[in-house]
């Protein structure tokens, strides 16, 4: 087991395995089994039921039956033993088999007969992490669909669930896909904490690394090891096995560039140590930079614009984004930068950044998080129903045949609230700041 900064870094090929004495794979396992399924397939009538004088005998003869047909993807002889009789609850966990295969016509026919989403196979493995560490989509949106739990264990106290099995996997459209049916995205491996963005950070799983970071991944949820007791994050883990890509979206993201491990190395130090000399340089140059500076000069405006709208960046606190600092570096040209292989200026993240960086205007709109539009569409309600009333109260005053009446010596009862111009609201909305919400 490879060590880092002291702290030993599990191969994950053993944290997470799929063999089973129940999940046999390659296809037909011996020639009894291949000459008992081309029976099944043959079986138009005369389906065995357990109706007859030996039903204990039969009924194991007709799951026996109903297994193979499973493992073999044939769906329609799975639909015809389960109208005589044959259990889709099986103990050995059939939903199990058949997402383990990818038979996804399988799935569908045992779930319209009752099966259980949730039922986990002989040897504790559920069906949900099964298909998710197999990238099975399909397999898995159809137990989603039928509401099996997303963070279901992949076995029984281990922690692991169904997005740590898709992230060990690598399988960024099954992580997205459980984290939009509410899948607790820092799940972590019950052993040693580790969480699924720190076994994709480690494994270069940028894709998953990315999906899990914009979904609220805890960057800096540390891994301890449970001999040593040191922790490490995922971006010491990163910065170990020399993942560049991955080490810059969780900095961006706002993983500590500080944090140290008992060794007292950072993740810079820890880069050094491995030989990732570009990686490290690019760690320590940026080490008291802003998010948005280094996503500025990384050219993420793709990332820049979701932080933005997800009101996880804010250009209106100078403190932590000085404007000067982030317009020198968007315009910079790739020998300026304090690092190799810096890329040149990109028209796309100047303008995004510049935009950024002035109050609110309506083709700014879409970069203000939801607070903030919410307000926006509030002043401009409170305009149209005060535009809406001003009409209303003259066209009451014309009919009754003049001007409202005075109470008390006072404003009209009905004179109408101030009104403003459009342009003067939206000139107003123009001071309106992502942190005042």
């Amino acid at each position: 087991m490879p060590s880092l900064g002291g702290v030993r870094v599990p191969y994950t090929q053993g944290l997470f395995s799929l063999k089973s004495g129940c999940l046999e794979l390659g296809g037909f396992q011996t020639p009894l089994k291949q000459r008992r399924y081309a029976l099944a397939t043959k079986w138009n009538y005369g389906i065995p039921t357990t109706n007859g004088n030996n039903g204990e005998r039969e009924q194991r003869r007709v799951q026996r039956h109903l297994w193979i047909a499973v493992e073999e993807g044939g769906h329609d002889v799975v639909r015809k033993l389960l109208l005589g009789g044959a259990d889709p609850s099986d103990r050995r966990g059939l939903l199990s088999a058949a997402a383990d295969h990818g038979h996804v016509d399988v799935m569908k026919v045992l779930l319209e007969y009752n099966a259980d989403p949730n039922q986990r196979a002989a040897d504790g493995l559920s069906p949900v992490c099964i298909a998710a560490h197999g990238g099975r989509a399909e397999c898995l949106e159809v137990l989603l669909a039928h509401n099996v739990d997303p963070n279901q264990e992949a076995a029984i106290g281990a922690g692991i669930g169904p997005v740590w099995a898709a992230a060990d996997g690598g399988h960024a459209g099954c992580v997205t896909m459980l984290l939009e049916h509410n899948a607790d995205p820092n799940q972590a491996m019950a052993e040693n904490g580790a969480t699924p963005v720190y076994v994709a950070a480690m494994q270069g799983h940028v894709g998953v690394v990315r999906v899990l970071l914009e979904h609220n991944a805890d960057p800096n949820q540390a891994m301890a090891d449970d001999e040593t007791d040191d922790e490490t994050t995922p971006l010491h883990v990163a910065a170990y096995m020399g993942n560049d890509l991955a080490a810059r979206f969780l900095v961006v993201y706002g993983a500590s560039l500080t944090a140290v491990t008992t060794s007292n190395l950072t993740p810079a130090g820890i880069a050094t140590d491995e030989g990732h000399r570009q990686l490290a340089n690019w760690l320590n140059a940026v080490a008291t930079w802003s998010p948005l500076r280094i996503a500025a000069a990384l050219r993420m405006h793709a990332t820049i614009s979701f932080l933005l709208q997800q009101g996880r960046l804010d250009p209106d606190d100078r403190a932590k984004f000085p404007a000067a600092e982030i317009m020198a570096v968007i315009s910079s040209v790739p020998t300026a930068s304090p690092w190799g292989n810096a890329l040149p200026p990109c028209r796309t993240t100047i303008k995004l950044v510049r935009d950024a960086s002035f109050g609110w205007k309506y083709s700014r709109h879409r970069l203000y998080h939801a607070s903030v539009k919410e307000a926006v569409f509030a002043v401009l309600a409170v305009e149209g129903r005060l535009e809406q009333g001003r009409g209303m109260i003259g066209s009451s005053a014309a009919q009754e045949g003049g001007a409202p009446t005075a109470l008390h010596g006072g404003a009209p009862s009905h004179a109408p609230l101030p009104l403003l111009p459009p342009e003067i609201w939206l000139f107003i909305m123009r001071f309106f700041q992502r942190s005042w919400w």
